[in-house]
């Protein structure tokens, strides 16, 4: 739960002096290029994740659960925009993974329903909180809900 902890106090736990640096501000991501990379040094994906990243930390999938329930997107989804945006994949494609990244187990199965039972909390739970935070969010953004 380490990496939980720093995502979502990062601010309060590292020194006042230090800045961190993003990976990726300095290596691009090509991500055909760092998968064929990384399995050619045995490297597989996590079999119940339909991403090729961030499937290592056991946060991931609450996290993108609660973004799903709220806002209607991941920050997979954010990703693939991304890949389209700069031509890396088509449109058509980032559709594809976003619908099964949404239907994927590793955001409704064993992965979130273990984190959740870490936290001694059950999904219907979570289910109410969001679903009551969710209309304070939207009129709070200025946005009309369209889910």
């Amino acid at each position: 739960m380490t990496g939980g902890v720093v995502y979502f106090f990062e601010s309060m736990l590292k020194p006042k002096d230090v800045q961190p640096l993003g990976f990726y501000d300095y290596i691009y991501w090509k991500e055909n290029e760092i998968v064929s990379t990384v399995r050619k040094i045995g490297w597989q994906g996590a079999a119940d994740a339909t991403t090729t990243w961030r499937i290592d930390d056991s946060a991931y999938p609450v996290i993108n659960y609660i973004y799903l329930r709220l806002v209607g997107f991941t920050e997979h989804d954010e990703m693939y925009s991304r890949l389209v945006r700069e031509g890396q994949i088509t449109r058509e494609e980032a559709l594809r993974r976003c619908e099964a990244d949404h239907n994927s187990q590793w955001i409704h199965g064993p992965r979130l329903v273990g984190l959740l039972q870490e936290m001694d909390v059950t999904k219907e739970q979570l289910d109410r909180v969001l679903d009551d935070y969710r209309p304070r969010l939207v009129a709070k953004l200025g946005l009309a809900p369209t889910w």
